[in-house]
């Protein structure tokens, strides 16, 4: 009975994590074709300052906190 609940418990977290990874695709394939924000980067490491179009085709690695 136990190993039925524990492999329950594992094929509704499955599934519970394919649906948030669904979701998270339909967001993102929802700005698709939509022109980018503008950075509001305030410190650069390891270079001076860029803009998107300097950036386009790049690899970026952004870090970001919030502290609320």
């Amino acid at each position: 009975m136990r190993k039925l609940a524990i492999r329950a418990s594992a094929v509704i977290g499955a599934a519970a994590i394919m649906a948030t990874g669904a979701a998270i695709a339909n967001a993102a394939n929802s700005f698709k074709g939509e022109v980018p924000p503008t950075l509001g980067v305030r410190d650069w490491m390891n270079s001076s300052p860029k803009t998107l179009a300097e950036l386009k085709g790049e690899v970026v690695l952004l870090e970001f906190w919030s502290t609320t």
